[in-house]
């Protein structure tokens, strides 16, 4: 997400289901379903244009989610 790149997570890790909207920002899969995961790298590499905007959508959402909240805990901190 920080390098604004496409992400692809399995659904095991409940961070990832928070962070990441389907075909918004990157792709979540079924744990060890290889297919889905094949399929969504698929997705990802055929089209150039795609990989682009679902990884400035992966940045932004890290911009919006992640530095917001170190943000506030920096200034709660104060």
């Amino acid at each position: 997400m920080t390098f604004s790149k496409p992400v692809i997570a399995t659904d095991a890790v409940e961070a990832s289901i928070d962070m990441i909207k389907n075909e918004y920002n990157g792709y979540i899969v079924k744990e060890q379903n290889i297919e889905e995961l094949y399929e969504s790298m698929k997705k990802i590499l055929s089209n150039e244009e795609r990989m682009r905007v679902i990884g400035k959508n992966s940045r932004k959402t890290f911009e919006e989610k992640i530095i917001t909240s170190l943000f506030l805990k920096f200034l709660i901190s104060l």
